[in-house]
């Protein structure tokens, strides 16, 4: 009991502790309602990541006060109550990280994390081979690596999880420990394959580099989803004055100069695409896309009046 509730939570190894939280950062979506059972001082996910909702389920109030991720918990030890006061589809992810070793109800407990989580959510449990043997329970410590995580997908399968949205990730160095995650979710997984795959990579740091690519590439098709899907602006510069007009406006995401649009029954050419950025949370983010357009007749004559202009010798 001391191990649990002394002053300082146990502290896994950094490496797979890293590699853990872009695994979970990868998996979640933004705005996210997240579940953390087994949750300590630490929660193996991003804190500047953007949630809806962040809540913590552990053992000890002075850890999960000190979580700076989680934005409402309570104590509660899955060991003696396994019931989680949550209605059913709560959550968008629940993560369950590094505890199941240490259950002794675990088949009670992935239900209860697969009741409350969406339908469309994901359920992420996740080990290390290197529990504490003297706290992992006996069941656990019997079985084979291979075996544990047969365990688990049975588990799952068993709680709702679809069969195709398995997936199993096994890391580390040979000589080391390694991290064992499985996940799945009520919803089956577009495009499956026939069966899990398990991902088993020698380095640590490949998987975790490999990872971050992923993830850098999701985030790049997002935010260009993001501003593809903002409407534009529309100000007519020609003639003048300049004239900004008070509605929104869909065009192609790829309306650039020259380009000839209708807005109100009245046609136009773009003379201009402007992007503005504003800087928040680290980072420049889309704020305003603004279309600088001219009257079809007048943008002719002007491109026609500037024909005529001597041309400047080189």
């Amino acid at each position: 009991e001391l191990f649990w509730k002394g002053p300082e939570a146990p502290t896994p190894d950094p490496d797979l502790w890293e590699l853990l939280e872009e695994v979970h950062k990868g998996r979640v979506k933004i705005g996210a309602r997240l579940l953390d059972l087994g949750a300590g001082a630490q929660s193996a996910f991003p804190v500047d990541f953007p949630l809806s909702v962040a809540t913590g389920v552990g053992l000890v109030p002075e850890h999960l006060q000190r979580n700076a991720l989680l934005n409402d918990w309570q104590v509660q030890d899955l060991n003696e109550d396994a019931t989680l006061p949550f209605i059913s589809g709560s959550f968008d992810a629940v993560l369950c990280s590094l505890m199941l070793p240490y259950l002794r109800q675990p088949e009670t407990v992935i239900s209860e994390a697969a009741r409350v989580t969406d339908k469309n959510g994901t359920l992420i449990l996740s080990w290390t081979s290197d529990a504490c043997a003297g706290k992992a329970v006996r069941g656990w410590r019997s079985l084979t690596d291979t075996q544990q995580v047969e365990m688990v997908k049975g588990l799952l399968l068993g709680a709702g999880m679809h069969e195709s949205s398995l997936r199993v990730d096994v890391s580390g160095p040979t000589a080391g420990p390694k991290l064992y995650i499985v996940s799945g979710s009520p919803a089956p997984k577009a495009l499956a394959q026939k069966a899990p795959v398990v991902l088993d990579v020698v380095d640590t740091r490949t998987l975790m580099h490999l990872s971050k690519q992923k993830q850098k590439i999701q985030r790049d098709r997002d935010t260009q989803k993001e501003q593809d899907l903002k409407p534009f602006r529309v100000r007519i510069v020609s003639p003048p004055p300049e004239k900004e007009l008070a509605d929104n406006y869909f065009f192609h995401p790829r309306t650039h100069c020259g380009d000839k649009v209708t807005i109100d029954e009245k046609n136009y050419v773009v003379s201009k695409v402007r992007f503005l950025y504003e800087f928040s949370g680290g980072r420049y983010k889309l704020d305003t896309k603004i279309l600088e357009v001219q009257p079809t007749g007048r943008f002719e004559t002007n491109q026609k009046l500037q024909s005529m202009l001597p041309k400047e010798k080189s």
